[in-house]
């Protein structure tokens, strides 16, 4: 196998880093942080259109977009129908995934989407193997409707109000 260096190589080694500095920040503190996410897009997007100049496959950058979107309205739909047990980082993580899916076939965006919940369950089942993981981590909580949070055990600590009219 043989790489040139091309604006394409450029755009998905962009892409690489990004998605490697938010693994290992998940990993840690199951989050992915929006600076990154925006950034590792606001980088390679352009070299993905320029790539696509390059190669004379201006097409490509309707490809682009139309991954992305496909990838948002995905993740958008399941993010309201778990009612909490997906977190808002991973939406704003999917039009980044959906580019790049866009980039190579639109077409593999549903499916690219689908293998990377089933690498998350793999990595959720071998942290909850070694003890890196437990049903107070990730979804099983956050899954609980937030009203039957409230009537049950997991009950929100008292808010104390402040500033006009406190204490009355």
């Amino acid at each position: 196998m043989h790489f040139h260096l091309t604006w394409e190589l450029g755009a998905f080694c962009v892409f690489a880093a990004g998605l490697v500095a938010l693994t290992a920040i998940d990993l840690r503190t199951k989050r992915l942080p929006r600076e990154i996410t925006y950034t590792t897009l606001a980088v390679g997007a352009p070299l993905l259109v320029v790539a696509a100049l390059v190669r004379h496959q201006p097409v490509r950058i309707g490809q682009t977009a139309l991954g992305a979107a496909i990838a948002l309205l995905i993740m958008l739909a399941v993010y309201l129908a778990s009612r909490g047990g997906m977190g808002d980082g991973d939406v704003r993580l999917s039009p980044l995934l959906g580019a790049y899916l866009g980039w190579l076939n639109p077409g593999i965006v549903p499916v690219g989407l689908l293998f990377g919940f089933f690498g998350g369950a793999v990595v959720g089942v071998v942290l909850l193997a070694v003890g890196r993981a437990g049903p107070q981590d990730g979804a099983a909580v956050r899954a609980v409707p937030r009203a039957r949070r409230d009537r049950g055990g997991l009950r929100r600590p008292a808010v104390r109000r402040r500033g006009l009219g406190a204490g009355r």
